[in-house]
This record gives C-alpha cells, sequence and structure tokens, in this order.
C-alpha cells in the first residue's frame, strides 16, 4: 500500500474531517489513516479506520 498525503489548515473552533468509502476497492475493506502534526512538525494523534462501501469515519479536530 501506498497514501496520499493532504495538508489541512484549521480554522479556530471545531474542525470537521470525515473520510467516506465510496467503494469496496480491489483488497477490502478500505484503510483511511489520519496523522495530525502540531505547529512543529510534532505528531500529536494518529488513527486508522477499515471501512466498507458507504462506511465513513469523522474525526472532530478543536483548534484554540
Amino acid at each position: 500500500g501506498s497514501f496520499k498525503g493532504v495538508n489541512v489548515d484549521l480554522e479556530k473552533g471545531f474542525n470537521r474531517i470525515e473520510f467516506e468509502a465510496l467503494n469496496v476497492g480491489s483488497s477490502p475493506p478500505n484503510t483511511a489513516q489520519i496523522n495530525v502534526y502540531d505547529d512543529k512538525g510534532e505528531l500529536i494523534y494518529a488513527n486508522k479506520w477499515l471501512l466498507s462501501a458507504g462506511s465513513k469515519a469523522t474525526l472532530i479536530i478543536t483548534k484554540e
């Protein structure tokens, strides 16, 4: 497996990030992974979800 990174600038307050599996892919289940880094580049949170078609994974991050 490989992954694609996406940088997201968070707004002050609550930020909702949602992953949705659109299909089963070639090797089900789909994997959604998130790594959250602080402004110094330190990993502060990591998680993985195994998603079947149509299911969602949600993460809510609060920025002060």
